[in-house]
């Protein structure tokens, strides 16, 4: 027997016979075919004296037992870091009780702090906003209870803790036992509400190649007159300051209806301070724009004044 194996069942050897008792351990030991685990118990048997004469032994091979372990346990760890690493809200519904078990990002994405967890399924439900929920909750349940579906998936408002509705699309994996019955679902809501209101950002989208197709159009009359121009300085022909002075008889008409945001490569100081001298203009943008900037100037209108239905008539 190789050490340190060999050190720690002499000690224990010793201990039990000491005590008169039964001792019990486990060991690793390190073998060339591999390492072995096992549960040792050590029995001293007395003699008419009291004293130990013999010890039964007896060992169990746990060595599959913490395989499994080790395995579970690895597993278990690799689920934690992803859920931490997530921004969705990660769900297990068990259809027995009717309750959810929701991972961390459940409170990150939503702002709740979980009196309890797993919740009763019908917490969930409520949160859904009352218009959605006819078509939300009783469809995840005629699809978990009057189909065979293995898949699931919805887009609704959701409430968050601050009262705000989030718009989420969430999808789930139904697991059935042998006879098809749903046992569980495990599932994700990811919350889309900023993608939604980037498509609502205006049902009508208008590109010219040129700063005098677009003034032509402007100011025909027959155009709705737009929210939101964004104007690159670097036009052939009629540039961007060329556009301003010639929308300038115009500008009291498209006063507080129209916003222009002035789109430059340029970091000159000039431009900025240029910008200002023109009632239209809301700001100067620097190239490229991304995607937060085009949410900041959303978010300072309201989200039903940019989404209208209207065909666009560009």
């Amino acid at each position: 027997m190789p050490e340190p194996s060999l050190s720690l069942v002499l000690s224990k050897y010793r201990e039990a016979i000491a005590s008169m008792e039964r001792v019990v351990w486990q060991e690793t030991t390190d073998y060339p075919t591999g390492q072995v685990t096992g549960e040792v118990s050590v029995t001293p048997v007395p003699d008419e004296d009291g004293r130990c004469c013999q010890l039964l032994g007896v060992v169990h091979d746990l060595t599959k037992e913490k395989q499994v372990e080790k395995a579970l346990r690895i597993s278990n760890e690799r689920l934690a870091y992803a859920l931490k690493a997530t921004t969705d809200a990660i769900y297990d519904w068990t259809i027995s009780d009717d309750s959810l078990y929701w991972g961390e990002g459940f409170e990150n994405l939503f702002g709740y702090q979980l009196a309890q967890n797993p919740m009763p399924f019908s917490e969930w439900a409520d949160y859904v906003h009352p218009d959605d929920s006819p078509r939300v909750v009783a469809g995840l349940r005629h699809a978990a209870f009057e189909t065979t579906n293995l898949f699931w998936q919805e887009e609704y408002r959701f409430r968050r803790a601050n009262g705000t509705w989030a718009e989420v699309f969430d999808r789930g994996y139904l697991l059935r036992d042998a006879a098809g019955r749903a046992v569980r679902m495990m599932g994700a809501m990811q919350d889309i509400t900023s993608r939604k209101q980037a498509e609502g950002f205006s049902n009508c989208i208008c590109t010219f190649q040129s700063a005098q197709e677009a003034l032509d159009k402007l100011v025909s009359k027959k155009q709705r007159v737009p929210q939101i121009i964004f104007l690159d300085l670097n036009m052939p022909i009629m540039d961007g300051w060329q556009f301003l002075d010639a929308l300038a008889p115009y500008q009291d008409a498209l006063r507080g209806t129209c916003h222009i945001y002035i789109l430059t490569s340029s970091l000159a100081l000039k431009d900025l301070e240029k910008s200002r001298h023109y009632d239209l203009v809301a700001d100067l943008i620097h190239k490229p724009v991304d995607s937060k900037e085009i949410r900041v100037i959303q978010s300072l209108f309201e989200y039903d004044e940019i989404v209208d239905d209207e065909p666009c008539d560009c």
